[in-house]
């Protein structure tokens, strides 16, 4: 039978892997400290999936108290962006 993983442990398991990650690197050479910094990209990108994933079924109220950012910035950097707000912003054609 597969063992459940409560969502906290998950994450503290993640910390712990990023400070031995930061702890080797430190010794290392500049290359090394420049896979670490490529982990923030990877946690930002998959931080906007799961936020604009979770839109489909909670509130921006809801996630914007999870994040403790303002509702407008959810709705600003998490809601998929409509044709007519591209043009507007000069990404549209």
């Amino acid at each position: 039978m597969k063992r459940q993983i409560e969502d906290s442990d998950y994450v503290l398991m993640l910390r712990r892997f990023i400070r031995a990650a930061g702890r080797r690197f430190a010794e290392s050479d500049p290359e090394g400290l420049a896979l670490l910094s490529s982990l923030r990209q990877d946690l930002d990108e998959q931080i906007s999936f799961a936020a604009s994933s979770q839109l489909q079924n909670f509130s921006c109220s809801e996630i914007s108290r999870a994040l403790g950012v303002s509702k407008q910035a959810v709705h600003k950097r998490f809601s998929p962006r409509r044709p007519e707000r591209l043009k507007r912003e000069g990404g549209g054609a």
